[in-house]
């Protein structure tokens, strides 16, 4: 007769998302991100160019502010660690420890401390407690092994392991290579 062979265990969905992750941003916070690079624009934008982004009435007010802050002191620290924060986007990343989940944005950091609830193969729910000791509850979906999606007090962030999607709705996750 055959030898029986073991097979080894599924793996579980909160294992499968223990690492470091790209933070990829939706649209809507694309959208902010380019009404806030042109506010921080040299030279600054004329209301003509203003017009033309077709921005959204906040992106607007957004962008406004930012520039009224600009005439005020262009030497702001505030306007200095805006600039700093749009400069390091596009290395936002996640990481994800067996008991935390980490958001980093440059030298910004954002540490939530976790613990599981219930889980399936795809899907993690978890109680959040942020730094400032606020609980959350929220979903960590494992849309594909290069992709997940948060989802906080009912707005979601699509998160991957190579792209990452952050927006105010859906965060999207993605894995960032090893060699990373």
């Amino acid at each position: 007769s055959a030898p029986a062979v073991e097979q080894a265990a599924p793996q579980k969905a909160s294992e499968k998302i223990i690492g470091e992750w790209k933070l990829n941003l939706g649209e809507e916070q694309q959208a902010q991100l380019k009404a806030m690079k042109l506010a921080f624009q040299e030279p600054a934008p004329t209301e003509e160019q203003i017009k033309a982004a077709s921005l959204t009435d906040e992106e607007t007010m957004m962008v406004g502010m930012i520039l009224m802050a600009r005439s005020k002191d262009p030497n702001d620290p505030k306007l200095a660690e805006m600039r700093t924060m749009l400069d390091q986007m596009k290395d936002a990343k996640v990481v994800i420890a067996a008991d935390k989940i980490t958001m980093a944005i440059g030298p910004q950091t954002q540490v939530n401390a976790y613990t599981v609830t219930s889980e399936t193969a795809t899907e993690i729910k978890v109680s959040m407690t942020g730094e400032d000791s606020t609980v959350s509850e929220s979903t960590i979906k494992l849309v594909d092994d290069k992709t997940l999606e948060i989802t906080e007090a009912g707005s979601t962030q699509p998160i991957d392991r190579r792209s990452t999607r952050l927006n105010s709705s859906h965060t999207d996750i993605s894995r960032m290579p090893s060699s990373a």
